[in-house]
């Protein structure tokens, strides 16, 4: 019995589905089976998302360990810089540091992982079938985000989403949707990378994709950006489609069709606006006129200018302020994963809100440079032309947050993102037939 035959089960294939399970298994990450434990005087919990991805991941490379270790083998310098890195977060996370376990957890649940997941997912097969797994479990994630903002104050509601988020984080949420999310900045920028990403591959391989459910997919995903109220993600949709229409002027072909898009995005921005108070009010802090279009006051041509001095960015600077000066303290190696939590002065865990700063203080200037090198070969080995919009999602999103120890669901989509891009592992059916640019 060949890999193919154990990995499958009355038609199951593993190596097909295991994206979309993943991403399944880290809605359930903060689900959790056993609360409360202290090892070494850290508060441990274990959820049904914990023990679903090492499942998960256990069983693949069972099944697949030769051609992980192959690809693994095959990476070359790829490999040699992120062993690097990860020997650089090891030890930046266990000396000087008086949080070394929280940092050395962090480094095997987030760096670990995402490093192991790449040859994974390069390794797996993309087909119709994965997708539209993966599309339906983005249409449930914001169907529950439009009941959120529908029924937030029911205790129904309440009780359901207890199930996948903490209790804290349902207090705090009567404002912005995070649907299955701890944060709305998470669920908002999740849904900008998701519209992307699907709208990429729609242009790159338009047969692996069902038109109706990426349709409803793309609909239900703006929604859920625009309810979020995070400006994050609407900055990174923003640069995501324009990213996809110079590709596509290039090519020449396929503009009409992002205009749609473009023109129902657009639509459902007003209704949002329309309906959501406290959206109109966060995006009014930028573009003074979204709040004068809430308040039915006609704008001044003044309103559509952009400003840029409100108060995210001023918290945001305040926090990258901090985080520049603790660094000098600790320079080469930084303070370890997951450790700007506790010295930043809040009364809950936050990060840097940026994923660039979050290296730089927590792994120093020696790990920063190694993300650095890490990202400009991942760059230079981009596959087709359609790979650069979600790429740049990902990249500019970076700029304003770092979601990756925050949601698991962000850990496993960037990983696939990244084997995507530099791998065609579309089905032999869509490579032979579709793997053309869009036409």
């Amino acid at each position: 019995m060949d890999q193919a035959d154990r990995s499958r089960l009355h038609g199951f294939s593993l190596k097909e589905f295991i994206f979309p399970f993943l991403v399944l298994a880290s809605f359930f990450g903060d689900t959790n089976i056993l609360a409360g434990k202290t090892i070494l005087g850290v508060k441990t919990n274990l959820s049904i998302g914990d023990l679903s991805i090492i499942s998960l991941v256990t069983c693949y490379l069972y099944f697949y360990w030769d051609e992980v270790f192959k690809d693994f083998l095959e990476a070359g310098w790829v490999v040699f810089i992120g062993m690097l890195f990860m020997l650089c977060a090891l030890l930046s996370g266990i000396i000087g540091n008086p949080h070394w376990v929280i940092s050395t957890k962090t480094w095997i649940k987030v760096y670990l992982l995402f490093f192991i997941l790449i040859p994974i997912f390069r390794t797996s097969s993309l087909s119709r079938q994965t997708l539209t797994f993966f599309v339906v479990l983005v249409i449930m994630l914001n169907v529950v985000g439009v009941l959120e903002y529908m029924y937030c104050q029911r205790p129904l509601m309440n009780k359901f989403l207890l199930i996948f988020r903490i209790k804290e984080s349902v207090h705090d949420s009567n404002h912005l949707v995070s649907s299955l999310f701890t944060n709305s900045n998470p669920y908002g920028v999740f849904n900008s990378l998701f519209f992307v990403t699907i709208l990429s591959i729609w242009f790159g391989h338009r047969g692996v994709i069902n038109d109706y459910m990426a349709a409803l997919g793309l609909t239900l995903s703006s929604i859920g950006i625009f309810f979020s109220g995070s400006r994050n993600a609407i900055v990174s949709l923003i640069t995501g489609l324009v990213t996809l229409a110079i590709y596509l002027t290039k090519k020449g072909r396929g503009l009409r069709l992002l205009g749609i898009c473009v023109l129902v995005v657009s639509f459902i921005f007003f209704a949002s606006i329309e309906y959501n108070g406290y959206v109109a009010y966060k995006l009014g802090q930028v573009i003074p006129a979204v709040k004068d279009l809430y308040l039915d006051k006609s704008p001044r041509p003044a309103d559509f200018k952009i400003n840029l001095d409100f108060s995210g960015l001023r918290d945001r600077l305040r926090i990258w302020h901090k985080g520049i000066n603790k660094l000098k303290e600790k320079p080469l190696l930084g303070w370890g994963a997951s450790s700007t939590r506790f010295w930043l002065g809040f009364s809950k865990p936050y990060s840097m809100h940026n994923f660039y700063l979050e290296i730089l203080v927590t792994n120093g200037i020696l790990g920063f440079a190694f993300i650095m090198a890490l990202i400009a070969m991942w760059l230079s080995r981009l596959r087709t032309g359609w790979c650069w919009a979600p790429v740049l999602v990902l990249l500019v999103s970076g700029l304003f947050d770092e979601f990756f120890d925050l949601c698991p669901a962000w850990l496993v989509f960037v990983a696939w993102i990244i084997a995507l891009t530099t791998k065609d592992i579309t089905t032999g059916e869509y490579s032979r037939n579709s793997s053309s640019e869009y036409s």
